[in-house]
């Protein structure tokens, strides 16, 4: 078993504590209306698969997350631990931020978003829940504020996302306009 400081060690080193946005991939076909936005909160650590053996000693002590197999770039294998569910990020972020400096602040926006979505739910929709729209507004100004990297022209995602039940174009290269949604 690995020490929570371990732990968090790696995640300030190689780790990302990130809100991923992207629209609604599962739309089913004969609904009405505008795409929706889809929220991923997750805690993630890759290492080349040599150091496989620390994802899954980090999986037995935080007794959740996944390990998955990909490859890299140059096609090196490589493995991914990381959170699946938005309990397990939310549970992860609290019990390493004390252990964290680097992703600090990361983590810290982590649970702020996390007790923001599981607040706005308005009820359930299908297998998950449906939110308010002000809380999904501040999600998405939480994501611009934790992940400034993913916003700049140099973004290996540099590329433009439609937000139609918001309204709002937005682009990697420049981020969602604050004010805009702060206005609406």
């Amino acid at each position: 078993m690995l020490s929570l400081d371990y732990i968090a060690g790696l995640i300030d080193s190689d780790g990302s504590i990130s809100i991923s946005l992207s629209k609604n991939r599962y739309k089913r076909k004969d609904s009405v209306g505008d795409e929706t936005v889809s929220f991923a909160f997750i805690v993630n650590f890759r290492q080349v698969n040599q150091y496989k053996f620390i994802l899954e000693e980090i999986q037995e002590t935080l007794g959740m997350g996944k390990i998955y197999n990909h490859a890299n770039a140059n096609g090196q294998p490589m493995s991914s631990w990381q959170t699946t569910k938005e309990s397990e990020t939310l549970e992860i972020c609290q019990r390493l931020l004390p252990y964290l400096h680097v992703k600090k602040e990361q983590a810290e926006y982590m649970i702020e978003a996390l007790t923001i979505w599981q607040s706005g739910r308005l009820g359930r929709k299908g297998a998950g829940y449906y939110h308010t729209e002000e809380s999904k507004k501040e999600i998405i100004r939480i994501s611009n504020l934790m992940n400034p990297s993913q916003q700049k022209e140099t973004s290996r995602r540099n590329k433009e996302i439609r937000i139609p039940d918001f309204g709002i174009q937005y682009s990697h290269k420049g981020g969602y306009d604050i004010q805009e949604l702060i206005s609406k």
